[in-house]
């Protein structure tokens, strides 16, 4: 009777062990695709973020310091009255632009002209960028 039990308990760590192990492999089987896929996720995603940090450090505009590293740091709501000089002051009141000059140079280098700006009030989230900005104003 012990060799029988000392036979049982042997062969059901060995039976555990293996059921433990096809499992595992099973579960390899079964996820396969999505294992073999991640590295080309994550070089995507390196790419993604590449592509997106060439894009904010290759913006040739300038812009106020409601603007950190090419995003605006919080929500800013302006009220803009056409596209001169006066009409325009609450852009750089939230110091979206250092001044009126600086401002008609970013919206002429999007292939805009000021007098493009609609008349209204905007608001921006934070996060946007100077481009959706200028592109926003001149609907």
């Amino acid at each position: 009777m012990k060799n029988f039990k000392d036979l049982f308990h042997n062969t059901n760590d060995i039976i555990i062990a293996l059921v433990i192990v096809m499992m595992a492999a099973g579960v390899i089987v079964w996820r396969f695709n999505v294992i073999m896929k991640y590295p080309q996720v994550l070089a995507s995603q390196s790419n993604r973020k590449q592509s997106e940090e060439t894009l904010n450090s290759a913006s040739t505009l300038k812009y106020g310091s409601a603007f950190k590293n090419g995003a605006l740091k919080k929500d800013v709501s302006v009220t803009i009255n056409g596209g001169g000089e006066a009409d325009v002051s609450d852009l750089i009141d939230k110091n979206l632009f250092a001044d009126y000059k600086q401002f008609t140079a970013d919206v002429k280098a999007q292939g805009h002209d000021v007098s493009d700006i609609d008349a209204g009030t905007y608001s921006f989230k934070k996060g946007a960028s100077v481009e959706s900005v200028i592109s926003d104003l001149v609907g």
